[in-house]
Order: C-alpha cells, then sequence, then structure tokens
C-alpha cells in the first residue's frame, strides 16, 4: 500500500504539468485560430488576453487595446494571408508556434512565443522572416 501511495503523489505532479501544457497550447490556438482565421481580433483578445498583456512586437503598443488596434490594421491590409501553424512547442508557461504566412504568392516565416498564466496569454514575441526565392540549400523554412 505504501508503494501504491508513493506512486500516486511521484506521479501526480507529472500529470499536472502535461495537463497544464495541453491547456497552454489550447488556449494559445484558440486564440490563433480566433484571430487569424475567423479574423475575430477584438473578441479573441478580450477573451484570451490578460488585461495588462505585455508585447513585445516593435510594431505594436503594448496592451490588449493596442494589440486590437495593430493587428485589425495589419490583417486588413492582407487580407488574402493564410495562416498556417507548421509546429506547435509548449514548455511550461511558455508556447511556441511555428507559422506560414502566404500572401498573393509569397511566404513569410513567422515565430510567435506566448507566456500564458492563469489561463491567459499575458506576454508575447514573435520574429518574422520573409521567404526567400532561392536558398542556399534544398532545405525547406518550414
Amino acid at each position: 500500500m505504501k508503494k501504491l501511495i508513493a506512486a500516486i503523489l511521484i506521479t501526480f505532479p507529472m500529470l499536472s504539468f502535461a495537463t497544464e501544457q495541453l491547456s497552454n497550447k489550447e488556449l494559445v490556438m484558440q486564440f490563433y485560430q480566433m484571430t487569424f482565421q475567423e479574423k475575430k481580433v477584438k473578441v479573441a483578445a478580450e477573451t484570451y488576453l490578460d488585461k495588462d498583456y505585455i508585447q513585445h512586437n516593435p510594431y505594436i503598443a503594448t496592451g490588449r487595446t493596442a494589440l486590437i488596434n495593430g493587428l485589425s490594421g495589419w490583417l486588413a491590409s492582407v487580407p488574402d494571408a493564410t495562416f498556417e501553424v507548421v509546429r506547435i512547442v509548449s514548455e511550461g508557461d511558455l508556447v511556441v508556434l511555428h507559422v506560414k504566412q502566404t500572401n498573393q504568392g509569397k511566404e513569410t516565416a513567422m515565430i510567435d512565443i506566448f507566456r500564458v498564466e492563469k489561463g491567459e496569454i499575458v506576454e508575447h514575441w514573435d520574429v518574422v522572416q520573409q521567404v526567400p526565392s532561392k536558398l542556399a540549400h534544398a532545405n525547406s523554412m518550414f
């Protein structure tokens, strides 16, 4: 019986951690889906972002309202753009998306990093790189 209790106590934190990671992935994916596929930026921001949301993108001010305004304007300027999440990685409170954006036949590689706290996105970083027409290798950027 002592061995069974010890096994449960040892296993329980790992199960809790795995569930937390999955929850963070789902939360970020739902935010991304609503923002970039459904184009419901305001609803997504109000649903998934902390009121004190911190932004690290150099072109968008910090805060929920700034993200709504900046991202809504940018998405309106690329109405035919598509966004495909190629990879998702989650560890602890961080979720990383590797995204392929396609717009007017041109591809852009994007990395979005989100920090999640208490079921809300509290912080965001991103790196964006245009996919060149000619690569120095036969590998894809995706």
